[in-house]
């Protein structure tokens, strides 16, 4: 049995109005975003794929080579680990995001080395738009259209 233009028209004017807040949820809710910006972050990469930086101190540039060779001793923001553990996705609205993270040296890591670094790269935001995000929203309004 179906039902009436009435109510499927109530039903799609209520999506339209969830749909921000559930991209939100979606995109805030997803681990691969995070293990996304680790990997920039272990091979040294900022989100346009440069460098984040180099070592003064050849000396410590090869200590974190030996400890992490993907990023062949240039910055990767990884030594503890508090860092990118802390790693969580911000909601600036207007659907754009950014990273954050709960550890005490972000702010000091952001002002050495960029706002950028919190940023991810736009290939990889595509793909996991494309490939993550749009499936599971398209999934929530059939669900919500009662299909």
């Amino acid at each position: 049995m179906g039902i009436s233009a009435a109510e499927m028209l109530r039903r799609l004017n209520r999506v339209v109005t969830e749909i921000p807040e559930e991209t939100r949820k979606i995109i805030q809710r997803d681990p691969q975003l995070i293990a996304a910006k680790y990997k920039e972050f272990q091979r040294g990469d900022r989100p346009d794929g440069t460098a984040i930086g180099f070592y003064r101190n050849s000396g410590y540039g090869l200590f974190k080579r030996n400890l992490n060779p993907l990023a062949g001793g240039t910055v990767d923001l990884i030594l503890t680990g508090s860092f990118t553990r802390g790693l969580f996705v911000e909601s600036l609205g207007n659907s754009r995001y950014i990273f954050d993270s709960t550890d005490d040296k972000t702010d000091d890591l952001i002002g050495r080395y960029g706002q950028d670094i919190m940023g991810l790269n736009q290939g990889e935001w595509y793909r996991l738009q494309r490939e993550v995000h749009a499936p599971l929203l398209i999934r929530f309004i059939k669900r919500q259209l009662g299909q």
